[in-house]
């Protein structure tokens, strides 16, 4: 094998490796793209090379961390655009700061959070949680349960609302699982904030 094909081989072998542990850890388009262009790469290589997969490995290893990176950036600033409320919420393992879109359904601040087990462990505990929604900070005591257990009508409801005061924006939801994934040891909880 010459120089630049095992060079070649290295790159896509590294872009295939990167988007598998992506793959693992959390899913996504782009992560899959990535992993099957690199194996791709690595095979031709192994069958018939022909001395432009090192260009090739290259411009996919970029391409997927452009796309990763700029899909990243947009479900961030969509995500940034809407009414967002800070909440810190006392787990084991420390406390843990969120920035979430916040609802009002029925005269009550609702969240939907795909947590990290800790931080669902809390809410779903009704740990009290410090509040920051605009200049007003409060205590509240979260009534929480997961959403995978939440009634169809229920379920409904919070979409509508979700849809009604976010408008455009849910988009960021669906590029962020769609493109990026979300890690799996996430727990998906719906949440009223009481005073």
């Amino acid at each position: 094998m010459k120089e630049n094909a095992w060079i070649a081989a290295s790159v896509a072998g590294l872009v295939s490796l990167v988007a598998l542990t992506l793959l693992v850890h959390r899913g996504g388009l782009i992560a899959w793209c990535a992993f099957l262009g690199g194996f791709g790469i690595l095979l031709k290589l192994a069958l018939k090379p022909s001395g432009n997969e090192l260009f090739m490995a290259t411009v996919l290893g970029a391409a997927g961390l452009l796309l990763w990176v700029a899909s990243f950036a947009l479900v961030i600033s969509l995500w940034e655009s809407g009414e967002v409320v800070e909440l810190s919420v006392d787990t084991r393992d420390g406390v843990r700061e969120l920035r979430l879109w916040v609802l009002e359904i029925e005269g009550e601040l609702v969240i939907y959070h795909d947590a990290e087990a800790v931080v669902a462990e809390s809410l779903l505990s009704a740990v009290p949680v410090r509040l920051v929604h605009g200049a007003r900070e409060s205590i509240r005591t979260p009534v929480a349960q997961r959403a995978d257990q939440l009634g169809s009508a229920q379920a409904g409801r919070i979409l509508a609302a979700m849809s009604e005061k976010y408008g455009y924006r849910t988009l960021a939801a669906s590029v962020y699982y769609g493109l990026l994934g979300l890690p799996r040891d996430r727990i998906a909880v719906v949440a009223k904030l009481l005073r």
